[in-house]
């Protein structure tokens, strides 16, 4: 029976759906009005903090849109003020140009980037780096600040959202 377990723990790993899930707490507003955080101020939303559930992946089944859990680069401290486990949302994938135009639109490879969850520089993405913004734009540290984050920093996919009591399946 062990063998048998193991055996098929193995087999999901290895098409990417393996592993545990973890649960993080949302600390900022980076991520709001799609996140919740819970500070006191104008800029988060909700009552108590949103929870991510999340679940391992491997960078090939990343999809733009995603919304990811990852560790920040070390120049994050120096940067942003704070270091550590972020969530942000993939922009640009390996291999991409991204750039932020005057307006603050987003253009992946020469073509205007549609973002419904949203109410200028150009970036060349080296493989096996993604470009992770948070949908609060003006109030996000972020792959605009210090780059693009390596595959292996990311540490899963956010597959569902924890709120005032609900959970709501997002991939």
């Amino acid at each position: 029976m062990r063998v048998a377990c193991c055996a098929i723990l193995a087999a999901l790993a290895g098409l990417g759906v393996g592993g545990c899930s973890h649960i993080y707490r949302v600390p900022s507003s980076s991520m709001e009005p799609t996140l919740h955080c819970a500070k006191p101020g104008p800029l988060c939303r909700g009552k108590q903090d949103d929870r991510v559930v999340t679940r391992p992946v491997k960078p090939g089944a990343l999809r733009r849109g995603d919304i990811v859990v990852f560790e920040t680069p070390s120049k994050a401290e120096q940067l942003c003020g704070s270091a550590g486990t972020y969530i942000k949302r993939v922009i640009g994938l390996p291999g991409e140009t991204v750039r932020e135009d005057d307006a603050g639109f987003i253009h992946v490879d020469g073509r205007r980037l549609r973002e419904p969850y949203i109410p200028a520089a150009t970036r060349w993405q080296d493989p096996g780096r993604f470009f992770l913004l948070g949908d609060n734009r003006p109030n996000s540290c972020d792959s605009r600040i210090f780059g693009a984050v390596s595959a292996k920093s990311i540490r899963g996919v956010v597959t569902a959202i924890r709120r005032d009591g609900r959970e709501i399946r997002v991939r």
